[in-house]
């Protein structure tokens, strides 16, 4: 059963340069890489992090936007407004499981993210296990709309350094939401606030 993922959005075609990049993270982390795009870690020292732990699995996929439909002119509108910079290229790291260390995940996601001059989309909403706690589950992730339940995530960013948008949008089922993009200032102390979390 696959995992949490969040994806590093830039600004240009995907090229040797960025390849490089990737590469270079992989050599220093990875103790298993596959063909696939499939590869194992045991730490994150090697490019600054601190966490360790046994055979962690991720997978990457490097799409174009504009090719996958992905994001609405909207959504990278929205994104442009913030971080003045218009999506072209996607990379999207998952855990294959749903019992990773999501903080290695983060730090690599991070990693990337800054030597690329990255933005980074979470994929979804953030929000504090107050907000579940005092509400139903299945109410805020199918029938909510993001005013709703908006000051929970206000409250848990408030002190964070760095920028982080909400990326408005209508779901499936017809009620406003939103997910959330931030720069990479706003990830280095995300990745060890007591609410860290990533997205399945």
């Amino acid at each position: 059963m696959a995992g949490a993922s969040a994806t590093i959005l830039i600004d240009r075609e995907w090229t040797s340069s960025e390849q490089k990049i990737l590469d270079d993270m992989l050599s220093k982390t990875a103790i298993i890489i596959e063909d696939n795009n499939y590869f194992v870690v045991n730490n994150t020292f090697a490019i600054g992090g601190k966490q360790h732990e046994e055979y962690q699995s991720f997978t990457y996929t490097i799409f174009n936007i504009n090719d996958e439909a992905s994001y609405s002119s909207d959504e990278c509108n929205q994104i442009n407004e913030v971080f003045h910079s218009i999506p072209v290229t996607a990379i999207d790291f998952s855990a294959t499981t749903n019992r990773t260390n999501l903080r290695m995940l983060g730090e690599i996601v991070l990693y990337i993210a800054d030597k690329l001059n990255g933005i980074i989309d979470f994929r979804g909403a953030l929000l504090p296990e107050k907000a579940y706690k005092e509400n139903d589950f299945w109410w805020i992730i199918e029938k909510a709309n993001w005013e709703e339940v908006e000051h929970y995530y206000t409250e848990m960013i408030r002190e964070i350094p760095g920028t982080i948008a909400c990326i408005h949008y209508q779901t499936g089922g017809k009620h406003h939401w939103a997910y959330n993009v931030c720069d990479v200032l706003f990830m280095k102390s995300w990745v060890n606030h007591p609410e860290f979390q990533l997205i399945k």
